[in-house]
């Protein structure tokens, strides 16, 4: 199997191809530039091909290649998408049409884009499913919400099965440490444990969400690749693991982690300064999230790395000093 992977160096993407060359895949990566450091992490891939893909010159390069599916992973962050709609769009939305237009001429089979959790708004209480409202509430939601209704078109209108995976909420190490990764949840968490010897929330750490590490995404991308079409049921999956922790569950984790690692404990503050004393804290948040699997596990596939041994892994990443970096744990 053959499979392009545009935004290839990013944080999903450079781990994604990594996962799929070790599974015996050809991948022809996409992207802006090479990574410095990346000479064993290139030495997997079949081809690369440089460039940005709002120029043409990156789809010129590709249009004779041949490969049976396609993975778009590229899109400005959350905060870079609010700046400025025009480039906003012509980084979130123009190029996934075009790759979509790419699959169609070179006769790929399958085309599998990764949206996000943030289609379906800002506020994550309830049960989430593919089926529930979506209310993106910024134009990083909204971009993507526009990107999923274009795969769908090309589905209906020309035979190229496309599929939209909703990721939730992401984490686990990267393979550069270049990618911009240390906003999410998780990572940052474990970072602030490692070079402050303290974790500071934000506020009350009521909020929850579905977190799922970085090598279950990856597995899920290649597990939609090679499905065959019969078992898809839908053309939206939700990937996430179906179970919800509030940032204060989280806290906690990362400083049990934290202690089992160093061998001493350390305080955890919330937003109003305040020491979290775990004896009388209550972590259950009155209305829990269900960010629902069924259709994903009905598509035979389910996420298998739990949440502590993903933060140990990634304390342990952490801990072997990659340089300061500024904390915005959120």
């Amino acid at each position: 199997m053959k499979v392009i992977v545009f935004g290839a160096s990013g944080y999903l993407g450079a781990k994604l191809c990594e996962h799929l060359s070790d599974s015996g895949v050809e991948v022809i990566a996409v992207l802006r530039s090479l990574p410095p450091g990346s000479g064993a992490w290139q030495a997997k891939l079949s081809s690369i091909v440089t460039g940005d893909v709002t120029q043409d010159s990156v789809f010129a390069n590709l249009r004779n290649c041949i490969a049976d599916a396609i993975v778009y992973t590229v899109s400005l962050n959350h905060t870079e998408s609010e700046k400025d709609i025009t480039r906003t769009l012509a980084v979130n939305v123009a190029p996934t049409w075009r790759a979509l237009d790419l699959a169609r001429r070179i006769g790929a089979s399958r085309f599998v884009y990764l949206s996000a959790q943030q289609v379906y708004g800002r506020e994550y209480t309830g049960k989430i499913t593919e089926q529930s409202p979506s209310k993106a509430a910024n134009f990083y939601g909204l971009t993507h919400l526009l990107g999923e209704k274009i795969a769908n078109h090309y589905d209906q209108a020309d035979g190229l099965k496309c599929i939209s995976l909703r990721i939730s909420s992401g984490y686990g190490k990267p393979v550069f440490k270049t990618n911009d990764c240390w906003t999410l949840v998780v990572n940052d968490l474990c970072r602030m444990a490692i070079e402050r010897q303290e974790l500071r929330l934000k506020g009350t750490g009521r909020d929850e969400r579905d977190f799922i590490h970085l090598d279950d995404i990856a597995r899920g991308i290649r597990h939609f690749l090679t499905l065959p079409a019969d078992r898809l049921r839908g053309e939206v999956f939700n990937l996430g693991t179906g179970t919800s922790h509030t940032i204060l569950e989280v806290a906690r984790v990362t400083s049990e982690v934290y202690q089992s690692v160093f061998g001493r404990s350390i305080p955890v503050y919330l937003g109003d300064g305040s020491v979290v004393d775990w004896a009388t804290v209550a972590l259950k948040a009155e209305k829990r999230l269900l960010y629902s699997t069924e259709q994903l596990k009905s598509a035979g596939f389910e996420p298998n790395i739990p949440l502590r041994t993903g933060i140990r892994e990634l304390m342990e990443y952490t801990r072997s000093g990659f340089g300061p970096l500024p904390s915005q744990q959120g």
